[in-house]
């Protein structure tokens, strides 16, 4: 919807919305248009922030206990360029986020078919060079990973629907996998690129950063068509 005086308009109905979820005007009832009976029509509040370029949610019955402490934070000091991506899957979101807790598939299934995997050593030749440990923190689990080409890797799930990918080199994605329909599922991919001097200067091109999107989004196609 949009704001009047502080207040949301529903852009499907009309209704508007002031503090606390009051619905304070039903233009198309007029029985219940500025009455009490609008009152009894409020929508239920959650306790939302806004936080490094996202909206989130607490989804908790009581707000006083939503905690943005807890939520996850780029490291300090780091300039990144972030790149959202939408994939739609027609299988059930728990699968999706099984894949994405699992590295090893990584070297057998994609096995360097693209170029950012393989720079990585993500390749059957290399699967004996791998280490992986578990770990479990207050917000959730995953495990610490060291590459054969020797760079340290985490993978995080904060349950139920959040899986975390960061490396040493600045590069970070995180999926959020949502269930839209039985057997559906919508991911939301959001990955930081490390600024460093040469993409800090390319992105100060015309059309450059939308040219870099289409690139980043086209690779995450490929490899979400190989996982599915």
């Amino acid at each position: 919807g949009e704001m009047e005086d502080g207040e949301l308009r529903c852009m499907y109905h009309g209704w508007k919305f002031g503090a606390e979820g009051a619905c304070t005007d039903v233009p198309t009832d007029r029985a219940l248009r500025g009455g009490g009976a609008a009152r009894g029509c409020s929508a239920s509040t959650r306790a939302v922030v806004e936080h490094e370029g996202l909206v989130w949610v607490w989804q908790g019955e009581n707000v006083l206990t939503a905690d943005p402490r807890r939520l996850p934070r780029m490291r300090e000091g780091e300039s990144t360029l972030p790149v959202d991506t939408v994939l739609d899957y027609n299988v059930d979101w728990c699968y999706i986020v099984e894949n994405n807790l699992d590295s090893p598939h990584l070297f057998w299934l994609h096995d360097g078919s693209v170029p950012p995997v393989a720079s990585l050593k993500f390749d059957q030749e290399h699967i004996g060079g791998m280490k992986l440990k578990a770990f479990r923190d207050a917000v959730g689990f995953g495990h610490l990973g060291e590459t054969a080409g020797g760079k340290p890797k985490i993978v995080r799930f904060d349950p139920p629907n959040v899986v975390r990918h960061a490396g040493v080199s600045g590069f970070q994605e995180e999926f959020h996998i949502v269930p839209i329909a039985p057997g559906r599922t919508r991911v939301l991919l959001r990955q930081h690129l490390p600024k460093g001097p040469i993409l800090t200067t390319l992105s100060g091109l015309p059309g450059f950063v939308p040219f870099l999107e289409g690139l980043v989004r086209l690779w995450n196609a490929h490899i979400g068509l190989e996982d599915y």
